[in-house]
This record gives C-alpha cells, sequence and structure tokens, in this order.
C-alpha cells in the first residue's frame, strides 16, 4: 500500500465525497488504480456495519492519507454503523457489500468525486438529476467495483462511467433521496445543496440515522396498512418482508410525506385510518377493540422495541390523537368518540343529550339505587367490569340515539322504571359531568339491571324510529 506522502499528487478532500471515492481519487490522479491490500481494507470497512472502530484498520487508513486525513475514525464508523442499524436489513441485502459502489454519470462528469449520499442506505437515486444510481458497466455488464476500475473513471473494460446512460428514476426514489438530502448532518457539494434549495441552515430537525430509523419504521407501517387491514391477512403477515420487497421493497414518498411535516401528517393519516375503519359506525361512542385497524397500528407504533426508533414522539403523536377523542369518563376498555364526528357535531350532540336529559329528569322517577355518583365504583371480577362497561356503552349510545331523535321523556317510562335513573344522576351544566356522573352511576348497576335496561332501550329505539 502506497503512503500519502509518496504520492506526487495529493488532492483535497471534496465536501460531501465518500471515503472509498477520496481513496480512489488519490491512486487515479496519479495513475494508478486502487490496490488489492486497499481494496480489502474499505470492503472490510465498508462491510462492518455493525462492530466497534477497527483501530488497526484505521490506523493504516491514516498512513494512507497522511497527517491531514479528513475522516474521523470514530465519526466515520459510528455513522456508518447507525445507518445500517436503522435501515431493514432484509430490504437491503446485497447492497454496498464489500467493494460495490453506485454513482450517477452525470455527477462523476460534472465533478469527478464520488459522493457519500449514494452511499447510504435506501438511496438509489441521484436528487439532483432524477436518475437511478449506475452500479454495471453499460458496455461489459460487470459490477462495477473499487477494486477493478481503472484511473479517471474509468471501468476494468476501458468505458467511462461518466458516458454511462441515464435511466429516469421513480417518484418515490427521488422524493426519498431529497428527504435524506435535507438531514440535519449530511454534507453535500455546495453545487448540489444550491440546486437542491438547502442552505447552511438544514431544514431538518432529524439526523440522517434518524430519518432512516422513521423511513423504516413508517414502511412498516404502510405494510401493515396495506398488506393486513386492507387486503385482508392474518396479523403477523404484513412483516414478511420478503413478501413486501417484492410488492413495494422500499419505503418511498408516501414515508417521506409522513417525515416532511412531522407530526401532523402522522396525526391526520391515524385519523383518516380510524375513520375508515369505523366509517359503517352510525354510534356515539366506540370501544376500541384490539383486533380494529386503528388499534392494530397505535399498538404497532407504540410498541417496545429496543431496534426501533424512539417511540416517544411517535406515542405523542398517538397519545394526541386518542386524548382529542376520548371518552369524558374513565374505562377499563378504551372508549372513544366516534372518529366520524367533527368537533362541532360531538358538541351539538352532547348538547342535545345535555338538555333531553333535563326533560327526561323532570319526571316523577324515584331511584331505588339513589347513590352519589363519586362513591360509586367498578367493583366486580375483571371479565364482569368488561361486560358491564360494554352494556354502558351501548345503553349510552341508546340514550345519545333517543336525543337526537328528540323522544319525547314519556315514551321512555319504562326504561326509567327498569333503572330508576333520572333522579340518581342530576342535570350538569357541562356536558361532558353528565355524561361522566351518568357513566359512574351506572357502574354500580348489576350486570342485569343493566342488561334490562339495555333490552328496554332497543325497544324503544325500535318503537320510535327515526
Amino acid at each position: 500500500m502506497i503512503a500519502y506522502e509518496e504520492f506526487p499528487i495529493r488532492p483535497r478532500y471534496q465536501r460531501g465525497e465518500s471515503l472509498a471515492g477520496y481513496v480512489y481519487r488519490l491512486h487515479s490522479v496519479n495513475g494508478h488504480s486502487i490496490p488489492k491490500a486497499t481494496a480489502t481494507l474499505l470492503a472490510n470497512l465498508y462491510g462492518n456495519r455493525r462492530a466497534a472502530v477497527d483501530a488497526s484498520a484505521w490506523m493504516r487508513i491514516e498512513a494512507l492519507l497522511g497527517r491531514h486525513c479528513p475522516f474521523n475514525a470514530k465519526t466515520w464508523v459510528e455513522s456508518w454503523r447507525q445507518m445500517w442499524r436503522a435501515a431493514l436489513p432484509e430490504l437491503l441485502k446485497g447492497r454496498l457489500s464489500g467493494g460495490q459502489l453506485l454513482l450517477c454519470p452525470a455527477c462523476i462528469d460534472a465533478g469527478g468525486i464520488h459522493l457519500a449520499l449514494w452511499e447510504t442506505p435506501l438511496v438509489s437515486v441521484c436528487p439532483l438529476h432524477r436518475s437511478k444510481l449506475k452500479s454495471c458497466c453499460d458496455k461489459c455488464g460487470g459490477k462495477l467495483e473499487w477494486s477493478t476500475l481503472r484511473p479517471d473513471w474509468q471501468c476494468r473494460c476501458g468505458f467511462e462511467l461518466a458516458k454511462l446512460e441515464w435511466e429516469a428514476a421513480s417518484g418515490g426514489g427521488y422524493i426519498r433521496a431529497v428527504t435524506v438530502c435535507k438531514t440535519s448532518d449530511l454534507q453535500l457539494p455546495h453545487t448540489h445543496e444550491q440546486e437542491l434549495g438547502i442552505g447552511d441552515a438544514r431544514p431538518s430537525l432529524f439526523s440522517y440515522a434518524t430519518i432512516f430509523e422513521l423511513l423504516c419504521c413508517f414502511y412498516g407501517l404502510r405494510r401493515l396498512i396495506v398488506d393486513y387491514l386492507l387486503r385482508g391477512l392474518k396479523p403477523g403477515q404484513f412483516w414478511d418482508l420478503q413478501q413486501a420487497s417484492k410488492a413495494r421493497g422500499e419505503p418511498n414518498g408516501w414515508e417521506c410525506q409522513l417525515i416532511g411535516q412531522w407530526p401532523h401528517n402522522l396525526q391526520e393519516t391515524l385519523l383518516r385510518l380510524g375513520r375508515r375503519s369505523c366509517r359503517a359506525e352510525r354510534q356515539t361512542l366506540l370501544i376500541l377493540e384490539s383486533d380494529s385497524p386503528i388499534s392494530q397500528v397505535i399498538a404497532y407504533l407504540v410498541r417496545e422495541d429496543d431496534d426501533c426508533f424512539s417511540s416517544s414522539p411517535l406515542q405523542q403523536a398517538v397519545a394526541q390523537l386518542i386524548e382529542q377523542f376520548k371518552a369524558p369518563f374513565p374505562a377499563h376498555i378504551p372508549v372513544l368518540f366516534n372518529l366520524n364526528l367533527t368537533v362541532q357535531e360531538r358538541a351539538h350532540s352532547l348538547a342535545r343529550f345535555q338538555d333531553w336529559w333535563g326533560m327526561f329528569h323532570q319526571g316523577d322517577c324515584c331511584s331505588d339505587y339513589e347513590q352519589s355518583p363519586d362513591e360509586t365504583v367498578w367493583l366486580c371480577h375483571p371479565g364482569e367490569v368488561a361486560e358491564k362497561e360494554r352494556l354502558a356503552v351501548k345503553l349510552l349510545n341508546q340514550l345519545f340515539e333517543l336525543a337526537d331523535r328528540g323522544v319525547e321523556p314519556d315514551r321512555c317510562r319504562l326504561l326509567i322504571g327498569c333503572g330508576r335513573i333520572a333522579n340518581a344522576v342530576p342535570v350538569s351544566s357541562d356536558p361532558h359531568i353528565l355524561v361522566r356522573d351518568l357513566w359512574a352511576w351506572l357502574g354500580s348497576l348489576p350486570s342485569a339491571v343493566l342488561a334490562r335496561m339495555v333490552e328496554e332501550s332497543e325497544r324503544v329505539t325500535v318503537a320510535d324510529p327515526p
């Protein structure tokens, strides 16, 4: 291996240049190809995606590049390791294995340097020219490898890489590449930054390691939505990455859009998915079943996994959505307001129920279960609690429906007699407090009483259709 001081021409490192590209250019301008020993050294460094810094390997790199080596061993290895740790290995099998390289012919022709951007996982498109990165020679068909490149960016067959044929890239691949370019700590040539509208003030709050983790997380979310929720596959099948890669093998523009306007786009996506999953529901309150689409997505986003992106921002996005729609009472089962109801529609429904309950309360109903809501508790076996809460939700929905229809309280005499509700739960100036108190009082009733009230409420509903 030739030492740096022995080269007569010592080119300066260019902003955004890759380690392997700089080593190649150092040899190329002096009329050499990369020696086999140096190519093996680079292949080992690039292939070591999980281990710590190889001190002996970096001593040889520093000897090759001189005292002013532009690459810091610890920083380079940690960045490289984080990127590949974040990426999905099943989708990236064979990518940059050893001495393989990807490049943009137009960029090579214009600047003559190999960019670190082209080495990053999930980047397969040049964002400047919107063309796919090339990995094979058009003339001989051989793979481009550092160990076989001739000087002046020529393939082993002598074909100039700057003359490789362009191939237009997909929109998703382009958007993904641009998203990576806008990360907080990835350097690019100034010409690329100018063309892409990226200044010194980086527009992203994320490092590129975090971007990759988010892309992969949202990729899994897309596979969950498409394969499991929309195509009807069983839970677990959606995470078969080999099958996923055949369908849509990499994160694309959809994932990038979620990142681009984080966290608002994620919350909007969750809301649209939740509304889709309950679009057939007309009830005011919904029980969030564990096998429902929105529950599956929430469980995926807030899962505890050491290898996934730090779940705190994801949990915040999910928590804000649930907080926006959660019912105004504590329950052991997850109960939300119907996601298809806007804030205004929900407020109007609660106001109608409050007015209707005021009329309901004026009747001469004496309660056999006269008990303050603050003193009531849902005391029974956990299985019985869940069943009682389901009955209570069903009854509340029926009462909301009767209130929306404006059914006269006198039509509900039998319902009142069955449970003696009105005196136990007085009218409140806040409809949320009214619903909370009604829920608490229902918890004091035996399950059999609740079941009879639900049956009677159904009779009233059927007897007085809308």
